[in-house]
């Protein structure tokens, strides 16, 4: 019998980190690492030069070596300028990803290389492609790097009968994303995505923590405990787990010691809403705006059907409360520490039956690689798997014919005029669905020219025309051409968007493509990316 390949599903999360793989009955089933818990802790503790440990042990670091742990990375991808250690986010992240594989690995004694890696669906292109790398950096094949919510929705899509229009309200340790997505039979698709990654329960964490600070001064006279990196480590420790306690209970105690004075700070969970009620009211007008995006691509996307609540932030009792009353329908908790590693699990699964039955396609000669238009060559091969695998017609059958849809979650595009009025023309807009192509043809301005300005721009905004200081740039090279061109040579610019949302450019002229290769700030080249391998796979990792 011949296995097929089998790819895990990665959940990266700011806070704690999840791996699911799909078993032998159809179902995703999340992997418990060496300590015993579905979740690890995605922190990172620098034990020493070559030894890096990872999950709970680090985590309880923070308060005895605060200067040599690592955490809240995710939020830190993509920057070109953020170094711990002497680690950027992909190396830090990289190491996360070897603890968590490293572990799963041993508990199903299999060698773990083929993943899916989830990323907020309010990652741009470079956060993107340096959780990418981060995988590659550590060591394994990235298929794909899927929609934190897209994934959630595939989770509960599985067991879905009837078509519906869902919100997934994805709140975890670090992000906060907001999608309506429609289900239907055999298509999963996502209408609109907003949220903003630089808000989540560490958000709800930080500000648990100012309240204490503020206390204990009250009590002591002592300010700005919070400027002491070993209070400040401990404190983070203690009030994750008050905001936990505070799911179910009516009040928490949290003792804050600082330089020898130790204090006992009682918050009750009255309090705790308080003073974390406007980052709440953040997360439901972002909903709103995403709301009346939707409502742009139709009608029928003015209203849903249900409320899915993931990530494990959404646990807070408050959360459902207010998202319930706002919307007038009841939400609910699916899963919130696991959905989304489950989800991915299952769209590595059907990625890895698609590849099996183009595979046999391509034995049997068929040159067309569309497996979603039904055919005898098709059947052929579907059967052909299902002889050799074990695994059902029906089963795979179902894998080729489902559809995930992407949108994009940025719009792109190119930036002309000239000071002070520079604007950006944008080609593809945000909550297109991927995979897009657009282009925009430019024309050369003197005999003999041999090169041209080629700004590339991502923005949150959805007009096709916008300032340029409401882009980010994420690309300011010269665009070289292979020899000199006539003025008027029309050159042309594409913008190309894949299925994970991923830019590539490419450019025309004179009748041939021109030597362009996009380097979007804040993303490793090749070359830097097997050199971080290199290093990170030298150290061990516990």
């Amino acid at each position: 019998m011949e296995e097929i390949k089998k790819i895990f599903g990665i959940d990266l999360g700011t806070t704690y980190s999840c791996i699911s793989y799909v078993d032998e009955n159809g179902k995703a089933v999340p992997i418990t690492n060496i300590e015993g818990d579905r979740i690890t802790p995605s922190v990172v503790y620098y034990e020493e030069e070559d030894s890096i440990i990872v999950g709970k042990e680090a985590k309880n670091m923070l308060a005895a070596e605060p200067d040599k742990v690592a955490v809240f990375i995710k939020r830190e991808m993509g920057k070109d300028d953020f170094l711990f250690n002497g680690d950027n986010p992909q190396k830090i992240s990289a190491h996360i990803l070897r603890k968590i594989v490293q572990d799963a690995s041993e508990a199903l004694y299999t060698e773990i290389n083929d993943v899916v890696i989830t990323c907020p669906a309010y990652f741009g292109d470079r956060e993107k492609k340096a959780t990418k790398a981060a995988g590659e950096i550590a060591g394994l094949n990235v298929i794909s790097v899927l929609n934190e919510p897209t994934a959630a929705a595939i989770s509960y899509g599985v067991n879905v009968d009837d078509d519906q229009i869902i919100l997934v309200y994805d709140l975890g340790g670090g992000t906060f994303d907001i999608t309506m997505i429609e289900v239907k039979e055999k298509e999963i698709k996502v209408i609109a995505s907003g949220g903003n990654h630089q808000l989540g329960g560490m958000d709800w964490d930080n500000a648990l923590m100012e309240y204490c600070a503020g206390e204990f001064e009250n009590l002591t006279g002592v300010s700005d405990i919070l400027q002491n990196n070993e209070t400040k480590g401990d404190l983070q420790v203690k009030v994750e787990e008050a905001k936990k306690s505070l799911t179910g209970r009516k009040k928490a105690k949290i003792r804050v010691i600082h330089e020898g004075i130790a204090e006992v700070i009682e918050v009750t969970q009255e309090q705790f809403e308080e003073i974390t009620e406007s980052l709440l009211n953040q997360t439901i007008s972002l909903t709103h705006e995403m709301m009346n995006e939707a409502k742009e691509k139709g009608a029928k996307y003015s209203s849903f059907d249900k409320i899915l609540l993931v990530g494990g932030s959404s646990k807070m009792p408050q959360i459902k409360r207010k998202v319930d009353a706002e919307f007038g329908i009841e939400s609910r908790l699916f899963e919130p520490d696991e959905a989304v590693a489950k989800g991915a699990a299952l769209y590595a699964n059907n990625q890895a039956l698609k590849a099996a039955v183009i595979k046999e396609l391509i034995e049997l000669g068929v040159n067309n690689e569309d497996i979603a238009t039904d055919s005898r060559e098709r059947q052929e091969a579907i059967t052909n798997v299902a002889v050799k695998s074990g695994i059902s017609v029906e089963e795979i059958t179902n894998s080729v014919e489902t559809k995930i849809i992407n949108t994009t979650s940025k719009s792109y595009g190119t930036q002309y005029g000239e000071e002070p009025n520079l604007m950006v023309k944008q080609l593809i807009l945000k909550n297109t669905d991927l995979p897009v192509s657009a282009k925009e043809t430019f024309v050369t301005s003197v005999d003999a020219q041999t090169g041209v300005a080629n700004d590339i721009y991502e923005s949150d905004f959805s007009d096709v025309d916008i300032p340029e200081k409401n882009a980010i740039k994420l690309d300011g090279q010269n665009l070289i051409f292979d020899k000199p061109y006539p003025q008027g040579t029309p050159i042309e610019v594409e913008f190309l968007l894949n299925e994970d949302g991923m830019l590539d450019v490419k450019a025309y002229g004179g009748g041939s493509t021109l030597n362009f290769q996009l380097k979007v700030m804040g993303v490793m080249s090749r070359e830097e990316i097997e050199a971080a391998k290199i290093d990170v796979l030298s150290k061990t990792v516990s």
